[in-house]
């Protein structure tokens, strides 16, 4: 891990471009932390900056990543120890971007031989204490969501040639890739720091339920224990080292089982907690491969000028010459408008897949970006014809310049379109915008986003992945784009099971999320979390439509057995109900009920120790003194 250093002005005098750029520096550094000075500091009351201070490093003395992966569950811890070489002290800010998809479940700030422990206040309250304790010189640290994927820690102060050490803990589930899932943890960071890392050491074990098959890393040599066929302990150790690439681990387990794993957290008389991992190995020859209608939709806009445009051409030409001779389909391309290549969805013919093919190659980018047009545009050209699967592949960056720029009307209107199956599942209190009940609302169309470059609109593309029942993925732009949209096409290009439900038999199950099942595609997976009550044995079954062929998944299971491993689930579970309740707060056009979840929202956060946008982590001397 590397450390990027800048400086700028506290408050209204730092741009956000030049937060911006961090957060670009960050993002390209994975899932590093980077904590750079925001000021000098000086006895007294604070005293007018005149002009810019040349920057002072600030590198890692150490790095601990400690990952313990509960079968598809992984929770790591990232110690590390800065060391301000400034000669006076600083205030830091320490950004860290998360993997997609984790939650940040733990922090603590280290000074000298004192480890101060977070609470979680509401967002400006934690806000209206840091900014005092600033004041007054003393020890605060401020952790809180900068977007979705990235938190932001104010510290305070650094001072000369001193360190800080902080923990963070993160949890994620674990995506399937292929047979194996992956784990990944960045370190290709040398381009950006100051300096190499004193010492780094990773350490990660691994626990399943179905003995594990294989366990590799194509990028670090780490040392492998085996205590059983269901433990594994994984280290690897560096010294002053330059990676140049990120960290990464494959492991698979045995194939005996249907696909379906459930995991249950129980502790004392209180309801317990459980997640149902769906993965079923269900096969289908090419040959039977449900026909599918597909629309193309490249941004050729001005911000994907560059290597951004070059991807899309060929992420396009790769799923073009990949369609079924059974499939329909058309391109839709666009910038202040869109244009859709056939007048309407045609055949897969010789003719078609050459004219497709001169299109894309000799597509230019430039313009602005009306995503809310194109999407229009895209869902227009489907009909109703129930015998094929309809799917939207979207290629862009996700940055709306043109037209209807706000995210959640242009997300509104793709419900509106589609279907809106959430309106039904909205908490007490919320009225949903814009609810339209449309003639053509039985279309379900399948969405799959695929972002491109660093500056993409994550939230955005996985919400709408979402609502369309399909998935999202990225590329960056020294990545092999053909291996990476090899991967993601072949999810779209083989349905595995369409209209999924699911049963627990013989259980008391209540609040699962999330409230919709999206399809399963190859290489994809089911996570549902929700509550149970009692214990005992039960079933669970899992249901759907494989090419046209009702299917069932069943698995014999307990609910309430205690499982110390698994204390993970009740932030799975409250991540999973917080994610949805801020997207109720989002689509509301009712401000009594944005406050009710809202205070719902901010609850959750403090019971379960999840930061979201309206909370956040302090750690201070009150804290400190109130632990003893």
């Amino acid at each position: 891990m590397q450390a990027c250093s800048h400086f700028s002005l506290r408050g209204p005098a730092r741009s956000a471009a030049a937060l911006l750029g961090l957060a670009f520096c960050a993002a390209s550094a994975g899932a590093q932390g980077i904590l750079f000075p925001e000021r000098p500091t000086h006895p007294g009351p604070p005293m007018p900056i005149p002009r810019p201070i040349p920057s002072q490093p600030c590198y890692v003395k150490n790095l601990k990543v400690a990952t313990v992966i509960n079968d598809a569950v992984a929770e790591t811890t990232v110690e590390q120890t800065f060391v301000n070489t400034a000669s006076v002290a600083q205030e830091g800010t320490y950004l860290y971007p998360l993997p997609e998809g984790a939650t940040p479940s733990g922090f603590t700030m280290t000074v000298g031989d004192k480890t101060m422990e977070p609470r979680i206040l509401s967002h400006d309250e934690a806000h209206s204490i840091y900014e005092g304790y600033v004041r007054r010189y003393r020890d605060p640290a401020l952790l809180e969501y900068v977007g979705r994927s990235l938190v932001k820690i104010n510290i305070y102060p650094i001072p000369p040639q001193g360190e800080r050490t902080i923990r963070m803990r993160y949890t994620e589930i674990l995506k399937p890739q292929g047979d194996a899932r992956k784990y990944v943890y960045p370190l290709s960071t040398s381009r950006f720091g100051c300096r190499p890392v004193g010492t780094a050491i990773v350490t990660i074990k691994l626990m399943t339920t179905s003995p594990i098959k294989n366990i590799y890393s194509p990028t670090h040599e780490f040392s492998v224990r085996k205590s059983d066929e269901r433990t594994v302990i994984a280290t690897w150790e560096g010294t002053n080292d330059i990676s140049d690439r990120d960290l990464t681990l494959f492991y698979s387990t045995s194939k005996d089982d249907v696909g379906l794993s459930l995991l249950t957290f129980k502790s004392g008389d209180r309801d317990g907690y459980f997640m149902l991992l769906a993965a079923p190995r269900v096969t289908v020859p090419k040959e039977k491969i449900l026909a599918k209608h597909v629309v193309f939709v490249l941004d050729r806009t001005g911000s994907m000028q560059g290597k951004k445009i070059e991807q899309a051409r060929k992420s396009l030409l790769f799923c073009i010459n990949n369609l079924n001779p059974k499939d329909r389909f058309d391109v839709v391309t666009f910038n202040e408008s869109a244009d859709a290549l056939f007048p309407g969805l045609v055949a897969v013919t010789d003719e078609t897949l050459s004219k497709a093919r001169r299109f894309v190659e000799n597509i230019e980018a430039s313009g602005g970006t009306n995503i809310d047009d194109a999407l229009r545009s895209a869902m227009s050209l489907f009909g109703d014809d129930g015998s094929r699967q309809n799917m939207i592949v979207f290629l862009t960056d996700g940055l709306p310049t043109v037209g209807e720029t706000n995210i959640n009307t242009i997300l509104q209107h793709f419900k509106d379109v589609n279907g809106d199956r959430a309106a039904e599942n909205a908490q007490p209190g919320i009225k949903l915008a814009h609810v339209v009940a449309k003639k053509d609302a039985g279309k379900h169309i399948r969405l799959f986003s695929f972002g491109l470059g660093y500056d993409v609109n994550v939230p955005f593309l996985d919400r709408l992945a979402d609502l369309g029942r399909g998935d999202s993925d990225y590329v960056k732009p020294e990545e092999d784009v053909e291996a990476k949209v090899s991967a993601f096409y072949a999810k779209v290009a083989a349905p595995i099971l369409a209209g999924i439900k699911v049963a627990f038999d013989g259980a008391d199950v209540y609040d699962i999320y999330p409230k919709v099942f999206p399809d399963l595609f190859k290489g994809s997976q089911l996570v549902i979390a929700g509550r149970f009550r009692g214990a005992g044995r039960g079933t669970v079954r899992l249901s759907g439509l494989s090419n046209g062929t009702d299917e069932t998944f069943k698995m014999e299971t307990g609910f309430g057995e205690a499982d110390g491993s698994n204390s993970f689930l009740p932030r799975i579970w409250a991540t999973r109900k917080l994610g949805y309740l801020i997207d109720q707060v989002r689509l509301s056009d009712n401000p009594a009920g944005q406050n009710e979840v809202i205070d719902e929202i901010v609850r959750l956060s403090k019971d379960y120790g999840i930061i979201t946008e309206y909370t956040s982590f302090l750690v201070d001397e009150n804290e400190q003194a109130a632990l003893k």
